[in-house]
């Protein structure tokens, strides 16, 4: 089905200028075990902003999500954490990274936390001046009965900004080993919303 969403005209999968459709595809092909297109990796490098970030789709301004997720897709795709698209994608989080450590609602904060680890960096490499790191900013998004809230505008537990955060908190990203399949311990979310298990 991926692949039927190739175009060899524009080397791109799905809409040519979405972020999204380019990154999750090497994401994808990674964790499968597949070759990876060159020029899908150069599709989505020629989607960076000019501030070093990513945006959805043109017009909708560069994000935190957005750029957190190329930089993974990058990575993914053996780009080296020294290249200058995912160095100036670096100093675009660490720029648009607010004095409360985080990126303005918990899914940006989970996202960019993701490519903070997939980076190999610490979350404590990204505190604040006043101390605040991503971590402590994401878990402010945190609800008593364990889930996330998107923002606190929206008080609803919100199932994908929860599963990005923890994802996020246990040190994971969108970097998928296929070959660790087998030998790796595996998690899963069980969504009961009528509570009758």
């Amino acid at each position: 089905r991926l692949q039927a969403t190739y175009d060899q005209d524009t080397g791109a999968y799905g809409d040519p200028n979405n972020t999204w459709h380019q990154a999750l595809t090497i994401l994808g092909l990674q964790a499968a075990n597949g070759d990876i297109p060159q020029s899908t990796v150069d599709a989505l490098l020629n989607l960076q902003q000019e501030d070093g970030g990513w945006e959805y789709s043109p017009g909708f301004g560069t994000g935190p999500d957005n750029t957190a997720l190329a930089i993974q897709a990058l990575l993914a795709a053996n780009i080296a954490p020294q290249d200058a698209a995912i160095a100036s994608a670096i100093e675009y989080l660490k720029s648009s990274q607010t004095s409360a450590g985080g990126w303005g609602d918990s899914s940006s904060n989970a996202f960019a936390l993701m490519a903070i680890n997939a980076l190999g960096q610490s979350d404590q490499d990204w505190s604040t001046e006043n101390g605040r790191s991503p971590v402590m900013e994401l878990l402010s998004y945190q609800k008593a009965n364990g889930s996330f809230v998107y923002t606190w505008d929206f008080t609803d537990d919100n199932l994908m900004s929860t599963s990005a955060a923890l994802l996020a908190l246990f040190n994971g990203d969108y970097l998928f080993d296929g070959n660790d399949v087998e030998t790796a311990s595996q998690a899963a979310l069980i969504v009961a919303p009528d509570n009758e298990m």
